[in-house]
């Protein structure tokens, strides 16, 4: 297969990591480039609430990795204002709640996990997400 082609049929997802933690944001944009080869991922970070709803409408990502535990905003009113777009909502977690994991689902998002900093944790949330991803169109 040419290089091209190659091109021509990776994955391409639009991914919003929102973390007050920046190392947090910082490690799944690292593991973002790293993972480039089987899928295109292109990453954009924001540590608040306020910054996720101004970015989700001007961005328009396709996936959505939100913070479950947000000081300015709560979570759940940022999954409410992605209710109008096409963006895929997981929301993510330093611990496991069947509460949180529940209301997340009520809000509207399409998943929930545990976070990690485990290198082969994150390659396979990022492939999770390429998968779970809405179509995107991309500018030429």
């Amino acid at each position: 297969m040419r290089d091209e082609e190659l091109v021509q049929t990776r994955k391409t997802i639009k991914l919003l990591v929102v973390d007050e933690q920046t190392g947090y944001c910082d490690l799944i944009r690292e593991h973002a480039e790293i993972c480039s080869h089987n899928i295109e991922i292109l990453c954009e970070c924001v540590n608040s609430g306020k910054e996720a709803i101004q970015k989700i409408a001007s961005w328009k990502p396709s996936v959505i990795l939100l913070d479950a535990h947000l000081k300015d905003v709560n979570s759940f009113e940022v999954l409410d204002s992605c209710r109008e777009g096409r963006a895929t909502v997981v929301v993510a977690s330093d611990f496991c709640s069947r509460e949180i994991m529940d209301s997340a689902r009520l809000h509207g998002a399409s998943g929930y996990v545990t976070k990690s900093e485990s290198p082969e944790e994150i390659e396979a949330l990022l492939s999770e997400l390429a998968t779970v991803s809405a179509p995107i169109e991309l500018e030429h």
